[in-house]
């Protein structure tokens, strides 16, 4: 099992913690040893589990950003992109958290923002902290809105401004649960192929 990049310490770490742990156990036989060691098993399991990074098949069109439930789908007036459509994506602690490129093209803008720490499914949650990467690859530009949410509090590109990427490469991951939204200007989409409730999978669903 591939391991996303940023999580190598995490499981590194809990994984050397649960062997120092097993090793006393054979060594003494004490039920709190016992008990932490169900416990750092668990934990290391649920580590590898979240930091998995599958191989994905890249699909045609504009492709998901990243794992999840499509929250909400709106038309707004952005600032950057004038009439777009928004798709939030809620990543759950179970959905693989690495990000990936939704078109081929250059990373015109990478801008960390502050902000607060709400639940990522609340209505505030775009006052959260959160990354803001505009893509350009000359004929259409799209936003992608990095989000944390309460438990996840580092996002981490893999990529910096003026990198050319491929459709489908990893951008980034959120730790711990987080949501994405991704616009896309209406004057550059052919047809929405999404719908509120769907499930997606980073690189492989196709939402435009």
């Amino acid at each position: 099992m591939k391991i996303a990049k940023g999580g190598e310490v995490i499981v590194t770490s809990s994984s050397i913690t649960t062997l120092i742990i097993l090793l006393l156990n054979l060594l003494y036989n004490y039920t709190f040893l016992k008990i932490l060691l169900i416990i750092s098993i668990v934990f290391t399991s649920f580590m590898l589990f979240f930091f998995r990074d599958p191989e994905r098949e890249i699909a045609e069109g504009i492709v998901s950003p990243a794992d999840g439930r499509i929250m909400e789908i709106e038309k707004v007036n952005d600032e950057v992109l004038g009439e777009a459509y928004v798709i939030s994506i809620f990543m759950s602690p179970f959905d693989v958290h690495v990000v990936r490129a939704p078109i081929s093209g250059k990373v015109v803008t990478l801008l960390p923002l502050k902000g607060r720490h709400l639940p990522a499914f609340s209505k505030g949650y775009r006052r959260n902290e959160r990354l803001l990467i505009l893509m350009d690859n000359g004929r259409r530009k799209i936003k992608l809105m990095l989000i944390v949410g309460m438990l996840a509090r580092r996002i981490m590109p893999y990529v910096k401004e003026g990198d050319v990427v491929e459709k489908g490469q990893r951008i980034g991951i959120i730790r711990f649960g987080s949501r994405v939204d991704i616009y896309i200007p209406c004057s550059m989409m052919e047809k929405l192929l999404v719908k509120k409730s769907l499930h997606l999978k980073a690189g492989e669903d196709r939402i435009a």
